[in-house]
């Protein structure tokens, strides 16, 4: 579940100390539940350790050990250069869908609940996998039961050997509208997420890095785009010194990997104050929304009033070229039309981004266009 080192009767991560009533049980930790999220698991451990049921203990207090724990397990990264990658399951790895009596699958055919579901893996998925390992300490994350989630381990990792770090699948007590690193237990300071819905994750989605929701499309070639992304957050993030680094070590402190991550996204929006029509009600905030965060993680601003704006975002619905504030942009200046409903994903260091980055640089400098408007880009990401 984590991996600490042992100094006498306690795991030492720094100065923290978590004396353990039976010494002998850390070398016999009980095994972690295959299915039950790496949370569940360290609670386990705890208790284990402690000789006390975890659920029992003040929850202040469990927090702390929680966070010692994690610290340690931590620095294990660090000493063996690896960081922590969680990775959402349905529309990212795979696609599946209900199995109808006249059909015929197309990829693997699997069973849950009495129901035959076809299962698409993603091209490249297991290359990616492979080549993710060495560098990553991988989780699983998904909305699915315990059941759906066995059912498609058996198909993508047969052999047990990637996700490491543990499987968070859903479960009664669990929410499916949000997501949350607490769940996974790790230094948010180094932890990567990839997940096609940005609005699940809340307070981290400066981890996110988005990629495009899969369908089932054979020609798919996201995880090869994602895949040197993620090389190249994590050679930056252990490229600034040779020796080993560690959160005890003020001259040794590693990096955030957060801020690494949001250094190769480069400014790809910057010069751009974004004004949004169609997107929010009036009674919400747009800094609220997830969309905000990506596009100031992305170097733009996101301004209230058309007025200020350099460009505009529209959601794609009935009448949305009527919009007010269309009409308004449309008034002051002409209006180019750029679908690009997964530009915010992890090809952002692609051909294509640079591409757009040139439209970007076009439309500000330019006497004819100096609206861009991103159409049906932000279907996926809105709660309105």
């Amino acid at each position: 579940v984590v991996s600490m080192t042992a100094a006498g009767r306690g795991w030492v991560p720094g100065s923290m100390r978590l004396e353990v009533r039976n010494p002998a049980r850390m070398t016999h930790p009980p095994e972690p539940e295959f299915l039950a999220s790496p949370r569940a698991n360290l609670r386990k451990l705890l208790s284990s350790l402690l000789e006390e049921d975890a659920d029992s203990l003040p929850e202040d207090q469990v927090k702390q050990h929680v966070q010692m724990l994690s610290l340690a397990d931590a620095e294990n990264k660090l000493r063996h250069k690896k960081l922590y990658l969680v990775l959402d399951m349905d529309e990212t790895l795979i696609y599946s869908q209900r199995l109808e009596r006249v059909s015929h699958p197309t990829g693997h055919l699997i069973r849950v609940h009495g129901i035959e579901f076809d299962l698409v893996v993603r091209p490249g998925l297991e290359q990616f996998l492979e080549m993710m390992a060495p560098m990553f300490t991988m989780y699983l994350y998904t909305m699915g039961d315990s059941e759906y989630t066995r059912a498609v381990l058996k198909v993508i990792a047969p052999d047990d050997k990637f996700f490491t770090g543990g499987i968070c699948c859903w479960h009664q007590h669990e929410s499916r509208a949000k997501k949350s690193l607490s769940r996974v237990v790790c230094q948010k300071s180094m932890a990567l997420v990839v997940d096609d819905s940005p609005e699940v994750w809340g307070s981290d989605l400066p981890n996110l890095c988005p990629i495009r929701r899969f369908t089932g499309d054979t020609r798919d070639d996201a995880l090869s785009r994602l895949g040197t992304l993620l090389q190249k957050v994590h050679s930056r993030f252990y490229c600034s010194s040779s020796a080993v680094l560690s959160f005890d070590d003020p001259l040794g402190a590693p990096p955030d990997v957060r801020l690494v991550l949001s250094e190769l996204r480069g400014h790809v929006l910057s010069g751009c104050a974004i004004a949004y029509t169609g997107v929010v009600s009036e009674h919400m905030n747009e800094s609220s929304l997830p969309l905000s965060t990506l596009v100031v993680d992305f170097g733009g601003t996101v301004v209230p009033s058309v007025d200020e704006a350099t460009h505009l975002v529209a959601r794609q619905k009935p009448g949305w070229k009527q919009s007010a504030k269309l009409r308004r942009g449309k008034q002051r200046l002409q209006v180019l039309e750029f679908r690009a409903r997964q530009f915010f994903c992890s090809t952002v260091l692609s051909r294509s981004a640079r591409f757009f980055r040139t439209l970007i640089d076009s439309s500000l400098t330019s006497e004819n266009y100096r609206y861009l408007v991103l159409m049906r880009i932000v279907e996926s990401l809105s709660p309105y």
